[in-house]
């Protein structure tokens, strides 16, 4: 089941980022970006895993109910198996 979900980081994403994160709805506003996307559950811990190992600082994460009838976004990769779960600890 696909969730929508906003993650806001600290900081404007870079080129190189937004590139990386094409298939994701990225709007940056004053120091901070917002990420909106329909996210299963291994798909947002590879998103944050994904910021941690770039050094985004992650501000939050929310979830809106209602969107779990959409379909993964095409071209959105899967966890690698050697890949960890999700972000480090105390990230």
């Amino acid at each position: 089941m696909n969730v929508r979900y906003e993650i806001h980081v600290q900081g404007l994403l870079g080129p190189v980022l937004r590139t990386v994160f094409a298939d994701l709805h990225c709007v940056a506003v004053s120091r901070f970006t917002t990420i909106r996307a329909y996210l299963s559950a291994d798909e947002l811990r590879f998103l944050l895993y994904q910021l941690d190992q770039r050094g985004v600082r992650l501000e939050r994460v929310c979830s809106q109910p209602g969107g779990g009838d959409r379909t993964p976004t095409p071209g959105r990769r899967s966890p690698d198996a050697d890949d960890p779960a999700g972000p480090s600890p105390g990230h």
